[in-house]
């Protein structure tokens, strides 16, 4: 279905995991700023950040050929994605 509107798996899958640990750095970030610390916050920040500095890397060096995901994995990280995102929109609002 991607392949046929000029959408690269490969992008879409890292870009994706790259969304999903930003959502977990700004939120560690954004309970630093308000002054809610302890080990919860700190390990999300980190595991944010790392996740989306490994996503952008491999996204970028990583080959589109060689990609090897399967339909579920690939689905299950996108609607995951727009939940988490959908998530934090809503609780903002």
């Amino acid at each position: 279905m991607l392949a046929t509107t000029g959408v690269n798996r490969h992008n879409v899958f890292y870009g994706c995991l790259a969304i999903y640990g930003l959502t977990f750095g700004i939120g560690a970030a954004i309970d630093l700023h308000a002054g809610r610390t302890g080990v919860p916050v700190l390990v999300s920040g980190v595991a944010g950040v790392g996740m989306f500095l490994a996503a952008v890397y491999e996204g970028w060096t990583g080959s589109a050929a060689e990609f090897a995901v399967g339909d579920l994995a690939f689905w299950a990280v996108v609607v995951g994605v727009v939940a988490v995102v959908g998530g934090h929109v809503l609780e903002v609002v």
